[in-house]
């Protein structure tokens, strides 16, 4: 576990150099906490926001936060976003539901994983034609006090890379970022 400030808005996202050099070539995986440091009392979550893809990097990074969500008493929203632009996804059919509901499946999941904890939990589900900003759409419709986002680093070495949506997201997010960063992506040791 690393911590970060906010990144500004450049070329590219980079942590600062140490901590990306420790994210990009550490042998597990690495759980990064982007923020400033609040000003005089220590803040707990009440609202903790998880987008999910259904990817394995982003369902544990859903158990991580339903384990602080209960911690902390807060409520774990689980949120995916359906592309329903055809360009971004390709259905056979070309139905735009079918989207919607690989999206529903995804949260449905989680939402029961994190309610056999005990974890108030609730699931929504946009459709748009970009994750980053029906993430930041649903970062702006209520407060959330930390957002917890799974990824992997997919850059070359000396170069970090998370998705241009997850740059996105930490870039524009005004709540306290926790990324959890996987290697190698899918890797089945993540849950």
């Amino acid at each position: 576990m690393i911590g970060a400030r906010p990144p500004s808005r450049g070329r590219g996202l980079s942590f600062g150099r140490l901590q990306d050099a420790i994210v990009q070539r550490a042998e597990s995986n690495v759980l990064v906490v982007v923020g400033d440091p609040p000003a005089g009392e220590r803040a707990l979550a009440r609202r903790i926001l998880v987008p999910l893809i259904g990817l394995e990097y982003s369902l544990a990074a859903a158990d991580l936060a339903a384990h602080v969500a209960l911690s902390w008493d807060a409520e774990l929203v689980l949120f995916s976003s359906a592309q329903i632009e055809l360009g971004a996804v390709v259905w056979r059919d070309r139905d735009p539901s079918r989207a919607r509901e690989a999206a529903r499946r995804v949260v449905d999941e989680e939402v029961f994983r994190g309610r056999r904890l005990g974890v108030r939990v609730s699931p929504r589900v946009q459709a748009g034609a970009h994750p980053s900003d029906e993430i930041a759409r649903e970062l702006a419709r209520a407060p959330y006090d930390l957002l917890v986002l799974g990824c992997y680093d997919h850059g070359p070495l000396g170069q970090l890379y998370l998705g241009s949506t997850v740059e996105s997201v930490v870039v524009r997010s005004q709540a306290p970022v926790a990324l959890l960063v996987a290697h190698g992506g899918t890797r089945d040791s993540m849950r």
